[in-house]
Formats: C-alpha cells, sequence, structure tokens
C-alpha cells in the first residue's frame, strides 16, 4: 500500500541555446568541431487541481542528465531557486528539493539541464505528493493501463474504517464509469460517477452506506482511453467521520420544542423509502432529527425539498437503534419544508415492523 507515491508531472522541453559550428583549417580542409553539451530548459506547469506537494525531483530518462538548477514558482506568487549543480544517471531520480513547509501549492517549476551527449538524456520532472486536502488520506493505489476497462483497489482487513471516499488519477486521464464497493461484512454499495479525472484532479466526495465501514475493496468499470496505451494511477482516499449521526444517538432525548413531521412503517424486506409532506402551513424550521421506534432502523440517507424546490442531501447513514434519536441536523436558515424524502430499512426478525418518525424544529421557539 502506498501512502505517499511520486506523480509523473507532464512537461513540455524548450530548448534554449544549442552550439555547434565548423572552423575552416589550413589548405581550405573543413573539420568538425566537437558539439558542446546542450543547455535547455524544461516547463513543468502544475494544474491548479493538482493540490500540495512536499517535494520535486528529477529522473533521467535514456540517459545521463546534469540538472544545474530547479526554480519553482509558487501558487501565491513567490519564487525561489534552488542550486543542484550534480549528474542524474540514466533510469535514476535526482536533484531532490523539498518544498518550504511540510507542503506547498506550485504553480510551476523550470528545470535548468544539461545532457549527456553520447546518450541525449532527456529528465522528467516528478513530484511527491503531500497529504490530500480535507482530511482524507490515501487507503490505496493501483497503476492501469489506459486501456483498461476495469481495476479493483483492495485494501487490508486492518485498514480504519472510513465514512467518506474519493478518487484521484495520476499520470494519465482517467475516464471513470461507475463504482462498486464490497464492505468487510459483505454488504455492497454501487455508484455512478462518470466522470473524467484529469492528472491531479479528485471525484466528488462518496458517502459510504452506514457510519464508518471497514471497505474490503472497490471495484472500479473504466471507459477505455483512445489513442496509444498510456500509464495512470488510481488513488483511493479515505476520511473518517469525526462525529457522525450513529456516534452522535441519543437515546430517550428529550423532543421539548419539537414538532413531529410524520411518523412511517419501516419495511423488512429491500431499502424502502418514504415522503414526509410537511408544507408551508407548519411554519419554517430550523433543524431535524430522526427518531426509531420497535426495532432498529437501518439508514440510507435523507433529502430535503424546501418550499422554493431548493434540495439537501443530508448525511444521514448507519443503524439507529431502537429509542435512539439522532443529534439534530442544521438546516440552511430558517426554511419552510415542501417534503423530505427518507431511506431506510430495518432487519427481518418475528418482532414485527420497526417505525422511523421524523421531528422539527420551528425557527420561533428556542432550542431546549
Amino acid at each position: 500500500m502506498l501512502k505517499y507515491s511520486l506523480a509523473v508531472l507532464t512537461a513540455t522541453a524548450l530548448t534554449l541555446i544549442s552550439v555547434s559550428g565548423a572552423v575552416q583549417a589550413r589548405g581550405g580542409e573543413w573539420f568538425a568541431l566537437p558539439v558542446e553539451k546542450q543547455t535547455s530548459v524544461k516547463v513543468v506547469e502544475f494544474l491548479p487541481k493538482m493540490g500540495r506537494f512536499k517535494q520535486v525531483a528529477v529522473r533521467a530518462m535514456t540517459g545521463n542528465v546534469y540538472v544545474e538548477s530547479i526554480q519553482v514558482f509558487f501558487a501565491k506568487g513567490a519564487t525561489r531557486e534552488y542550486r543542484i549543480d550534480t549528474w542524474v544517471k540514466s533510469g535514476t531520480t535526482g536533484a531532490y528539493v523539498d518544498l518550504p513547509g511540510r507542503s506547498a501549492a506550485v504553480r510551476r517549476a523550470e528545470i535548468r539541464f544539461r545532457n549527456d551527449v553520447k546518450s541525449n538524456g532527456v529528465p522528467r520532472v516528478f513530484g511527491l505528493i503531500a497529504d490530500p486536502p480535507g482530511g482524507f488520506r490515501v487507503l490505496e493505489s493501483v497503476r492501469i493501463d489506459t486501456k483498461d476497462r476495469e481495476t479493483i483497489l483492495r485494501l487490508d482487513g486492518d485498514e480504519r474504517p472510513v465514512a467518506k471516499v474519493r478518487l484521484r488519477a495520476w499520470g494519465d486521464a482517467v475516464n471513470i464509469r461507475r463504482a462498486e464497493i464490497v464492505f468487510q461484512n459483505g454488504d455492497r454499495q454501487r455508484i455512478r460517477i462518470r466522470d473524467r479525472l484529469n492528472p491531479g484532479e479528485m471525484s466528488d466526495v462518496i458517502d459510504l452506506l452506514g457510519y464508518n465501514r471497514n471497505i474490503k475493496y472497490i471495484s472500479l468499470r473504466l471507459r477505455p482511453k483512445r489513442g496509444a496505451v498510456e500509464v495512470a494511477r488510481i488513488d483511493l482516499l479515505g476520511k473518517r467521520a469525526p462525529r457522525g449521526y450513529r456516534r452522535g444517538a441519543r437515546r430517550g432525548a428529550s423532543m421539548n420544542g419539537w414538532d413531529l413531521l410524520g411518523r412511517r412503517k419501516v419495511s423488512q424486506f429491500g431499502k424502502d423509502a418514504d415522503i414526509f409532506r410537511v408544507g408551508k402551513s407548519q411554519g419554517s424550521f430550523v433543524s431535524i432529527r430522526a427518531r426509531a421506534r420497535q426495532q432498529d432502523v437501518r439508514m440510507y440517507g435523507m433529502t430535503i425539498v424546501y418550499g422554493n424546490g431548493e434540495r439537501e442531501d443530508v448525511p444521514m447513514y448507519g443503524t439507529l437503534a431502537t429509542g435512539e434519536s439522532t443529534p439534530p441536523y442544521k438546516l440552511k436558515g430558517r426554511r419552510y419544508i415542501d417534503y423530505i424524502k427518507f431511506q431506510y430499512r430495518t432487519r427481518l426478525n418475528f418482532r414485527g415492523q420497526g417505525e422511523i418518525e421524523l421531528w422539527g424544529r420551528p425557527a420561533s421557539r428556542r432550542r431546549r
């Protein structure tokens, strides 16, 4: 498993100086002078969505390369030049540069180098990826060919559970059509993505069904790329929920000051969905919460549709035990609610169906 990895950055080489010539010898005879070592500058453009890097380095491809200096242009306008003056042998990586701080956002870099005339060395620039933003961490990485139709990212059984995942591409663009997440307990979650990820770009955040879940593997269905076969890499990033509805659930929570918006029987056969109609006549609300009755209820998400048609997806996932209530979910201001769609399920048992209740705290009352 790769916690950090080197990402290949696309580059455009601009030849600046090339010196060659000939002189006329005595007797009208001509002879070639030795060609001087070529001095070039490789310009590396960093995509805005590539995130932050810890280091940059140079790898010599097909021949030896003498790296004179590396000039780094940071995203906030600062520039720093690093004097290197070292040979990087063919097939190896060298000329490492530590970026300031623990990580830095880079706009571009210029690598000044001379290649070995005999081997005609060509440099490529690499960047050491910093920790992903937003509290995500790299769970697994897999190399693919851009002609591949599918790939699998397998996780070790001792990986910590996560509540959210997202995908990131490196090396070349990756076209992802859909994903299937298989959890350690055998549950499955299918997601339609249909996303093109350029090098350094990340997919939208995918909320897992349930609170923090242990993932066994993720299967990705890809759309093959036309043209020549290229090598790309896909990172699986994961994030734990610091405080979620399952952990914050409360048994016997007081509902004083809350209005019951609806109560529904919960299906025992497959996932169920119910519509709780509210309407403008009920007034505006600032928070909502759910409570389970008679049976444990497995929650699969909630969608709130406001009076103006705006929709809000509520990350209400996990199992709510009998008698437990979720912590309040704060709405975006004081809002009229048209209706709420709630998805849930109870386990098959001989004690009958469970119930789910939705409660709202009116804007005109104080929170208790």
